[in-house]
């Protein structure tokens, strides 16, 4: 056993270097370059005026939403004087983008500020549903506007309104929007005579270049024609808790409830 230790102990000393001996020699190989980390980058609002309003709107609108359901927690007074004291977010910015469409007035750039203030600006809506039409007919957004006016209690308004849309705008959706619209609040109101002006509409948008709008034109459609009270119900089958298929013809000359229910 020593015979084996004494070379092997000689051999690591050698490949040492000694106090006393010559300095091992230098590395000359080029020092690496130190790596600094990345300096986070704060974040930056954006540039465009409109974007950083409603950014700061959304921000607004959250924290309202979170400090309400904090206070609707405590319940009582606390809920009382949040609702009191706290003004939702619109009410703080609805005039800020007023000002601003009053700024940019005529110019393109206040047509986001308008569709903005006619989907949150309750009280003056029809304000500023004029104001987009009397200077931006031809702004191609004005599609994604016709279906505010579907719920307006004015119909005879809202109804003039998508008219000169669709005599007026030079872009097909809009137009085929507009249609929808004027179709949807002829549905609503449940009148016969309007529920054939809305079947009309529907006909053309069934036929139309959308596959989007084509889809529901057909299912309000055959809501119209075959669902309203008093007509014959559409057969429909399905299988029981037991497995057993049956069909609503079935149950011909009785009283059926169904109930039609999801779960998200």
């Amino acid at each position: 056993m020593k015979t084996c230790l004494v070379p092997l102990v000689a051999a690591l000393t050698a490949a040492l270097p000694t106090l006393s001996g010559s300095a091992p020699a230098q590395d000359t190989r080029p020092a690496l370059p130190l790596i600094r980390p990345a300096a986070p980058t704060p974040e930056t609002p954006p540039s465009d005026p409109y974007e950083a309003l409603v950014e700061e709107y959304n921000q607004a609108r959250n924290a309202w939403y979170q400090d309400y359901a904090k206070a609707r927690e405590e319940g009582g007074e606390t809920l009382e004087a949040f609702l009191r004291d706290r003004p939702q977010a619109e009410v703080t910015f609805v005039p800020r983008f007023e000002a601003k469409a009053t700024e940019l007035a005529g110019q393109p750039a206040a047509v986001r500020f308008l569709v903005w203030l006619a989907q949150n600006d309750h009280e003056d809506r029809k304000a500023h549903f004029e104001a987009l039409l009397a200077n931006h007919l031809d702004d191609p957004s004005l599609a994604g506007t016709t279906g505010l006016l579907i719920f307006e209690n004015d119909d005879a308004w809202a109804l003039g309104l998508l008219q000169r849309l669709l005599d007026g705008s030079p872009h097909e959706e809009v137009r085929l929007q507009a249609l929808l619209s004027r179709a949807e609040i002829h549905k609503r109101s449940g009148d016969p005579e309007r529920l054939e002006l809305a079947k009309a509409d529907y006909r053309t948008l069934a036929e139309c270049s959308m596959p989007g709008l084509v889809e529901r034109a057909k299912g309000n459609l055959f809501e119209i024609e075959h669902l309203q009270i008093g007509m014959v119900a559409p057969d429909i089958e399905g299988e029981d808790l037991h497995g057993e298929t049956f069909r609503l013809s079935d149950y011909r000359g009785n009283v059926v409830v169904l109930d039609f229910w999801g779960d998200w």
